[in-house]
């Protein structure tokens, strides 16, 4: 009877407190996105001098054509203005286009580099939520570590000790995300600004992971 007794008050003296799953905490700085490339006056005029030089060919021709010259009838000769007139426009087309395409690409590396910064970002909150989950699980599982290596885990002399999970909600990123100076919002490229402020609201915080108090405060 004395040998039950003194067996049932064996005192339980916990093992070595396991370490929670670890995360990033480093911040991220974003670059920012580059600024549109506005045409210059000299390349502007560059441009449509073809075009300029086109209307004046146009205009020769005509002065030609009503001199009652021969050579302003000749349809091989009247067909030479027309021919320059086109390759003008084509001209200017293609640059535009050239532009539009330079736009495209540049948007197109900045959205794939803010996707890269996602996808660390998603995983940088799902090792964190499951850190915290680690330290503070759910009430309604603490019932499966009784017994188990993690019961009174906690010392006196642990930083967390006393901190109690009172509901879950939203937190910030442990890997804080650091917004670039977007300097004139008129210089940068619409697309990729607008990207980056959803990047950033969307990605700052983690939703559903546990908030504490700490009872000693």
């Amino acid at each position: 009877m004395g040998q039950r007794d003194l067996s049932a008050a064996v005192e339980f003296v916990p093992p070595a407190r396991l370490p929670a799953p670890v995360f990033e905490t480093a911040d991220v700085v974003i670059a920012a996105p580059r600024e549109l490339k506005r045409p210059t006056r000299t390349n502007a005029m560059t441009r449509f001098l073809p075009v300029v030089m086109a209307l004046a060919t146009v205009g020769m021709m005509a002065v030609l054509f009503f001199s009652r010259s021969a050579v302003g009838h000749n349809p091989a000769f009247m067909t030479f203005p027309l021919m320059m007139l086109l390759s003008a426009v084509g001209t200017a087309v293609s640059g535009a286009d050239r532009q539009r395409g330079e736009i495209n690409a540049e948007r197109a590396e900045y959205l794939g580099y803010l996707s890269d910064l996602r996808d660390a970002a998603v995983k940088t909150a799902a090792a964190q939520r499951c850190s915290l989950v680690w330290c503070h699980p759910d009430p309604d599982t603490l019932w499966t570590l009784v017994g188990g290596c993690r019961m009174w885990e906690r010392r006196v002399a642990d930083s967390d000790f006393c901190h109690v999970r009172i509901g879950t909600g939203k937190q910030r990123l442990a890997t804080r995300l650091v917004s670039p100076p977007t300097g004139a919002a008129q210089q940068l490229d619409p697309v990729t600004v607008n990207a980056l402020r959803r990047f950033v609201r969307t990605h700052s915080t983690v939703p559903e992971t546990p908030i504490i108090i700490d009872l000693d405060d």
